[in-house]
């Protein structure tokens, strides 16, 4: 945690959260925010406390490619050409509108690991780095209402950029590592305009604490492990959430195989189900009949 570090969405929340966990650690931030009040207000509680050359405040629109560069271009300047790692944190409430969500929530974070590729990746002469991107637990459900769709749909993009960017054809070529924090609720500006109360009392679960997701953060960072996905829950361990949808395809195909020898011209998933059921006995018989065999 003590390399040169971009956190999207800085000022406040669990951006405010992670800058902070990275200068504790002897590392240094450029806050990048839209709210540039809040922005400079919180480099400058940081430069308080951590020094000066610790963080430096740029305003920046996610969403507009031109702001990302001139982002890149001060970071640059203030880390003197040596940036590690970058932090696609900031997203909205989906209460602002179904393109606003998308664009910020899931064009943001596109922009922001494009342009990381472009200017670290190793194909293109860079020294490679770490992308950590905020999804949420959203993305890796169904199941929300109308009013929410766009926030779901847009952490499943997270999700899914996550895994692509960081998958091993990809990391050989780029040397970037990506990996994504998947946290639960928690009493963030994301809330704003929503009945916090109404969604805890509807929920099993009790709100993360901001702390909480830091560790994760903290976590995530130092473990690197490209493609990861980190699920933050409350009162529950940090958990790498599996990828499993090869395995997943790979025994649909099979199955739906042994389902067209027996003429079957359309797949429901029961009978997948069903068909799995019937191969997993036959295969425990066949295991059985063969140790008795061998007297085992």
């Amino acid at each position: 945690m003590d390399g040169n570090f971009i956190i999207t969405g800085g000022a406040m929340g669990f951006g405010k959260e992670f800058s902070r966990r990275v200068m504790e650690s002897g590392g240094r931030v450029v806050v990048a925010d839209k709210n540039i009040e809040k922005g400079e207000e919180t480099c400058q509680d940081f430069q308080q406390n951590f020094g000066a050359s610790s963080c430096l405040f740029q305003a920046i629109d996610v969403t507009k490619k031109e702001d990302w560069e001139t982002l890149w271009a001060m970071a640059e300047k203030f880390f003197e050409n040596k940036i590690d790692v970058l932090v696609n944190n900031a997203g909205v409430s989906p209460i602002l509108g179904f393109d606003l969500c998308m664009k910020i929530n899931l064009e943001g974070v596109l922009h922001g690991c494009n342009i990381f590729e472009e200017k670290l990746g190793q194909h293109n002469g860079g020294p490679g780095g770490l992308v950590v991107n905020t999804a949420s637990v959203a993305g890796l459900l169904y199941g929300f209402d109308r009013k929410g769709l766009s926030y779901q749909i847009s952490k499943h993009g997270v999700v899914d950029a996550t895994r692509s960017f960081g998958h091993n054809k990809v990391l050989r070529k780029t040397g970037i590592k990506h990996v994504a924090i998947c946290p639960y609720f928690a009493r963030t500006a994301i809330l704003d305009g929503l009945d916090a109360d109404k969604i805890k009392k509807a929920s099993p679960f009790d709100f993360l604490s901001i702390e909480r997701v830091g560790e994760a953060f903290q976590q995530t960072v130092t473990d690197r492990r490209s493609g990861s996905l980190l699920v933050v829950m409350p009162n529950c361990p940090l958990v790498y959430y599996p990828e499993v949808s090869q395995a997943l395809a790979t025994v649909v195909f099979l199955l739906s195989k042994l389902a067209r020898l027996a003429g079957v011209k359309t797949v429901q998933p029961n009978m997948l189900c069903l068909l799995y059921f019937i191969v997993m006995i036959v295969l425990f018989y066949a295991f059985h009949l063969l140790f008795s065999f061998l007297g085992i």
